[in-house]
């Protein structure tokens, strides 16, 4: 038994060194897993009729964290989709989530994000997270939800 312990010890540092090197060295093209955080979509949050985000510590830190996987995950997509709550017209929401959903990837572009991982729709007022019976509710449903696709 003592035979095989050693070569198979011997072997493990062997090729944990040779790892380590081919890690340092950009060798290997082991993509990180994502942040189990990332894997859960954000919410931004908007004023009613408008395309100015509300910000927080939150949407701060998971943006950077959806950097710093995108930025060394080549394959990284993400999805943008804008909804607002009920009040107005149907089809002016929709086009006020579209505008929000490219208002957050343009802005996200300007951070540094590459472009060409983006994709932006808009859902208007067909998906809402809570009731549009009450400001709490509609302030809720006005929002664009990012997304890191699996």
């Amino acid at each position: 038994m003592k035979k095989l312990i050693i070569p198979i010890a011997l072997l493990l540092a062997g090729w944990c060194l040779t790892g380590a090197w081919y890690l340092s060295q950009n060798k290997c093209n082991i993509a990180a897993a994502p942040v189990e955080r990332l894997l859960k979509p954000l919410n931004v949050y908007f004023q009613s009729g408008q395309n100015t985000i509300i910000e927080n510590d939150d949407l701060r830190s998971y943006l950077s964290e959806l950097k710093k996987y995108t930025t060394s995950n080549s394959n990284a997509r993400v999805t943008i989709t804008g909804h607002t709550d009920n009040q107005g017209d149907a089809a002016q929401n929709t086009k006020l989530g579209q505008e929000r959903a490219d208002f957050i990837r343009n802005y996200l572009v300007q951070q540094g994000y590459s472009n060409n991982i983006f994709t932006t729709n808009s859902q208007g007022p067909n998906a809402p997270i809570a009731t549009n019976d009450t400001p709490e509710g509609r302030a809720l449903n006005r929002r664009v939800e990012i997304r890191l696709n699996r």
